[in-house]
This record gives structure tokens, C-alpha cells and sequence, in this order.
């Protein structure tokens, strides 16, 4: 009989109504109301940086959001709080040369999930998601109903 192995992850709910899926081990803070540093050009999904311990981060932000015509989205400094989520997940991982990278996910809520292993899929003709590139499985949570992603942070990152 084979045992049916588990991982305790944590299940991000980013803006935009996306799921991942990050292993307790990867989580390095929750924090709230980080200030924003625009990027110019920036593409819309990563067009932020933070300040966290003394470091730089780039932050993932998937909300829906419709700039006018010609107007950069990241050149709004609009403080509207319908336009920003104040939770933000701070995320490490092994980057090139095995330094710790680190990513931050603008997120409306987090839970923690067991997957077990039966539940792990290669996603096929998955919903087309801003971060398609960049999914390496999924699983279906059956608490949730819905499709959670599992990412490759280093590509999500070089991308």
C-alpha cells in the first residue's frame, strides 16, 4: 500500500483573483502598508518596488487596474486604497549562484493548505494567467474549488 505524501504550503490570494502556492519554508514575512517606489516603464505587473530590512524588492501585483490612454500606471501615485493592497507576502528563494532572492506578492488574503501528492497536476490548457510562463504544476483545492498554481520563482523573477 503507498503511503499518500503531503506539504503544508501556504496559498496566496493575489489581487486579480489568481492563486499560488509557496511551501511554509519559503514565507519570510507578512507585512503591512509598505510604501511603493514606482518603476518607470515597468511592466504593469511588477512596476513597484518596496523597502524591507534594508533591501530592494520588487513587488507582484496582478489587480485589475485601466489606466487612461498613454498614462504609465506606475507614474500614478494615487493612494486610493481601492487601488493598493496593504498585505504584502515577502517570499525568499535560491536565485542565480544560490543567493536568496526575494519577491513580494500584493495579496488579499492567505491560508494554509495541505496538497497532497494525488492532488498535484501538470496544468494543462490552464486558463491563460499573466504568470503562464512561469508555472511549473498545479493542484486543485478542494476546500477552495479553484485552480492553485505552483511557480518557478527564478523565471517569475527574471521576467
Amino acid at each position: 500500500m503507498r503511503t499518500a505524501l503531503t506539504t503544508d504550503c501556504w496559498v496566496l490570494h493575489l489581487n486579480g483573483g489568481y492563486m499560488l502556492a509557496i511551501s511554509i519554508f519559503q514565507v519570510a514575512e507578512l507585512v503591512n502598508n509598505a510604501p511603493r517606489l514606482a518603476i518607470p516603464q515597468a511592466p504593469p505587473h511588477c512596476c513597484y518596488l518596496i523597502s524591507w530590512r534594508n533591501k530592494l524588492i520588487p513587488l507582484i501585483d496582478y489587480q485589475n487596474r485601466s489606466p487612461s490612454p498613454g498614462t504609465d500606471i506606475c507614474t500614478n501615485t494615487s493612494t486610493d486604497s481601492s487601488t493598493a493592497t496593504d498585505n504584502i507576502m515577502i517570499v525568499k528563494f535560491l536565485g542565480e549562484g544560490e543567493a536568496i532572492q526575494y519577491l513580494a506578492f500584493a495579496v488579499t488574503s492567505v491560508e494554509k493548505y495541505t496538497v497532497n501528492d494525488s492532488e498535484f497536476s501538470t496544468p494543462l490548457n490552464q486558463t491563460p494567467t499573466p504568470f503562464s510562463s512561469s508555472v511549473i504544476s498545479a493542484f486543485d483545492c478542494v476546500d477552495m474549488n479553484t485552480t492553485t498554481y505552483i511557480i518557478d520563482m527564478k523565471r517569475l523573477y527574471s521576467s
